[in-house]
């Protein structure tokens, strides 16, 4: 045998099924070669964290054994290789890797690996034996031998619920293989119950159990055969997993990692529920659904399920060329108070492909009342809006929109796309956006953002330059150039910025040096190279290019060497160039860090309108604000940055400390709740809504949200002198 030095890694993120796969297969692989093998148990601060407690699924020994720390997992999984890189390679070959001291890392989520040396079939006894060999907690041991007699011959039905529906980051997404609607399960179980085959229920809420047993009474649920007994839930979980294994099929979702686990334990097959219709059937059972769907029968509706249900009735009826029923569909719910973030954006584009502006303005007012939960479905919402409001000669609004969808994400493909092409029509300019040279923007073109504008903005392409062609500017060097004003704050990547550098390059050796080519130089020396390296070379181009720009540049930089006095000089120099509301912003922000406040009021009154979509323009007038003292005009200014940017957790904690010193304690509990409840909080924003709990006698929850926290952030000390009764 070689001399093993490496090991395997066993590791998933997800729930139960998906990390059941990885570890069996790790162990799996461990017999089969002698290796040993760690396993790294994430803590779950979310629904997952019910699987936290390892021993309550496996014997003590076991996790004792082979489950390392945080720490051992940090430093083994920077330098292992994913197993999938072996797909193609022989066992000799992966053991040559891992006598060479080299750990590989099973994180399958799906599946039973096995070499392309080895007999499939026997690799799945293994895989079968590994997972009983794995050491079961002593509670749930004994209880998988009385199961197996019981289960044979019945169909699993796994109901997939839970967090898709229930939990905030979850519901909030597009599941559309994982979720499947009760209308489906119903219809399909009654095909089952007529041919009189015994029908076990799997679910991971208990309420949907309840309801399918009401309509089919000789269903059974793993309670109904098990009775109560004292498990966990995670333990329950693992119980569900194990009983599915032995029936004799399972009906399930096309993606559910916890029904795959059980097929590949029990080698039965899985039959993907919406695969399993014939067309007319499929047809009937859609058109019904959708019935109910529109009629809205419910007040006390669950967002999740409507939300996950949109997703199935939406792309039905895309699919049989009925748009603009698709769009009123999803309208009709968001206007009833559905507040899911896949869905203000699937409808926004849908709305702006047909042509339906006053819907997507319907929408956008709706979602104004709440919050858009991810950034990315916001920047879709902003962006057709804003072509909406452009379309009505609504300039002002459109501009607004456009800038704050800009801010939350600027490399988002929406923002890509209309960005562009509102610099291209000259929309974008100096007094109300981000000065950059169009030499610059020449050079890296993208036909995906085009495209875009095609299918969702097509009107914008009417205003676009007549030699535009078929594409737009890479947008990149300007979101490098204003990096400091924008949200999401995507740094240079080396290889996309030595990229564009090679072009210029050859342009150079083409038709001879610009003061464009070297300002561009200069600006990935600020972000990659030596500040003082990026000033030497900035200077030079000033002289030979005097531009605002370059000074803005030169001023940034010296901000990166913490050299005040020419940062203050060069932002100075910038507006004496150029009155663009940008630069005045900046030299705003930079007097007020000197102090000298009347002067960046005057400046910053007379800038921040033309730039007021932008939150961190805005944060600068807040900060002029703070230093003045004057708290009316500092909770003035968080609550347009709070419109703009909702979920925000910086923001949203300057916020809350604006209006703490305006003596509004109840207006800062609300903005940090938001926040909190929603994860978006930073750990100081956590430590102060923990603060505000307590005072306000809400001891339990503070405890929970502490104790969560704590978890969240290991690493952060914001919560050291938090001390609880």
């Amino acid at each position: 045998m070689p001399n093993k030095k490496g090991m395997l890694l066993s590791y998933r993120a997800d729930r139960f099924g998906a990390r059941l796969i990885s570890l069996v297969n790790t162990k799996r692989v461990s017999d089969a070669y002698d290796i040993p093998f760690l396993v790294y148990w994430v803590q779950a601060t979310d629904i997952g964290a019910i699987f936290n407690d390892a021993t309550e699924l496996f014997a003590s020994e076991f996790v004792d054994r082979h489950f390392m720390t945080d720490d051992e997992w940090r430093k083994r999984r920077s330098k292992s290789t994913r197993i999938g890189d072996f797909s193609d390679k022989t066992s000799k070959q992966f053991l040559n890797h891992i006598a060479r001291g080299k750990d590989v890392l099973i994180d399958m989520a799906f599946g039973i690996f096995s070499f392309p040396d080895e007999d499939p079939d026997e690799v799945r006894k293994d895989f079968v034996k590994a997972f009983h060999d794995i050491a079961k907690s002593p509670q749930l041991a004994g209880i998988f031998t009385d199961l197996e007699n019981k289960l044979k011959g019945a169909t699993a039905y796994h109901i997939r619920r839970g967090d898709l529906v229930d939990v905030l980051r979850a519901k909030n997404r597009s599941w559309p293989k994982k979720f499947i609607p009760t209308q489906f399960y119903k219809y399909h179980m009654r095909k089952n119950l007529e041919a009189e085959t015994a029908v076990i229920l799997f679910s991971d809420e208990k309420a949907t159990l309840q309801l399918y047993k009401d309509e089919f009474p000789t269903a059974s649920s793993l309670r109904d055969l098990i009775g109560d007994m004292p498990l966990t839930e995670a333990g329950y979980d693992f119980l569900e997993l194990y009983a599915m294994s032995h029936c004799s099929k399972i009906i399930a979702p096309a993606q559910s990692a916890f029904s795959a686990a059980a097929a590949e334990l029990g080698n039965i097959p899985i039959v993907p529920l919406m695969d399993d219709f014939n067309e007319p059937d499929y047809a009937k059972v859609f058109e019904e659904f959708i019935t109910q769907l529109e009629a809205a029968p419910r007040d006390d509706f669950n967002n999740g399920e409507i939300g996950q249900c949109l997703v199935h009735a939406t792309d039905y009826l895309l699919k049989n060329k009925q748009p603009a029923r698709a769009g009123r569909l999803m309208e009709s719910w968001i206007l009833r108070g559905l507040n899911i973030s896949h869905i203000y954006s699937s409808a926004c584009i849908l709305q702006s492909q047909l042509g339906d502006y006053e819907s997507i303005l319907r929408m956008a007012e709706a979602a104004d009342k709440g919050y858009v939960l991810f950034p990315k479905d916001k920047v879709i919402l902003d962006q057709c809006r804003s072509y909406a409001h452009q379309l009505q000669e609504q300039h002002e609004n459109a501009l607004r929109h456009a800038q704050n969808a800009f801010w939350t994400d600027p490399m988002h493909p929406h923002n890509e796309a209309m960005v562009a092409a509102f610099y291209q029509s000259g929309i974008f300019n100096d007094t109300n956006a981000f000065p950059i040279e169009a030499d610059l923007l020449k050079q890296s073109q993208r036909g995906a953002p085009y495209r875009i504008l095609q299918t969702t903005y097509p009107e914008m392409i009417k205003d676009l330059p007549e030699d535009n062609g078929t594409t737009l500017p890479n947008l990149r060097p300007l979101v490098w150039n204003w990096i400091f004003f924008l949200g999401n704050q995507p740094k240079p990547k080396k290889p996309e910025a030595k990229q564009l550098l090679d072009k210029i390059e050859k342009l150079r050796g083409k038709s001879g040096d610009a003061p464009w080519m070297r300002g561009y130089e200069g600006l990935l020396e600020i972000h990659f190279g030596d500040p003082d390296e990026a000033v030497r070379l900035l200077n030079a181009v000033f002289d030979q290019s005097a531009t605002a720009l370059n000074a803005y540049r030169l001023s940034y930089a010296n901000w990166q060497r913490r050299n005040i006095p020419e940062m203050l000089g060069w932002a100075e120099k910038a507006v004496a160039l150029c009155e663009a509301p940008i630069y005045k912003v900046w030299l705003g922000n930079t007097l007020t860090r000197h102090k000298r406040l009347d002067e960046a009021e005057a400046l910053l009154t007379q800038a921040v309108p033309r730039l007021d979509g932008y939150a961190s323009v805005l944060e600068i007038e807040g900060n002029l604000w703070q230093r003045m003292g004057n708290t009316k005009k500092l909770v003035e200014t968080y609550n347009k940055i709070a419109k703009l940017a909702p979920l925000s957790g910086y923001m949203r904690q300057k916020q809350a400390q604006a209006f703490v010193d305006d003596n509004q304690p109840k207006a800062a509990f609300e903005a940090m709740r938001i926040v909190c409840d929603t994860e978006f909080a930073t750990p100081k924003g956590y430590a102060m809504y923990i603060d505000f709990l307590a005072t306000a006698q809400r001891m339990d929850e503070a405890k929970s949200t502490l104790t969560m926290v704590r978890q969240r952030f290991p690493k952060s000390n914001a919560f050291d002198n938090i001390a609880l009764p």
